[in-house]
């Protein structure tokens, strides 16, 4: 698959990256090398393949237990906003 340098711009672009025209010219050709290595992936017979699933073993998750950190009012202390034992903190959303 080739690329062109339109496609890098618009990738750059994307990416908020200021490239110069011999980074356009660069990239252009190592990304397509890339890409051409990555569609071998296509000739792979894969109808043998069966569905593969990963669950992972019951024992491996934790009680979802509530445990008190016995020293955490010199952190909570040193936020500026408090409602009692809680950091209040920005809205992430406004």
């Amino acid at each position: 698959m080739d690329l062109t340098e339109k496609d890098v711009e618009k990738l750059a672009s994307l990416a908020r990256l200021e490239l110069t025209p011999e980074e356009k010219r660069r990239f252009a050709e190592q990304l397509s090398s890339i890409l051409d290595y990555v569609k071998q992936l296509d000739d792979v017979d894969t109808n043998e393949v069966g569905l593969g699933t990963h669950v992972p073993p019951a024992s491996s998750f934790r009680n979802d237990d509530i445990e008190l950190w016995p020293n955490s009012q010199p952190i909570i202390r040193q936020f500026p906003e408090r409602a009692g034992n809680l950091n209040k903190i920005r809205p992430v959303l406004e």
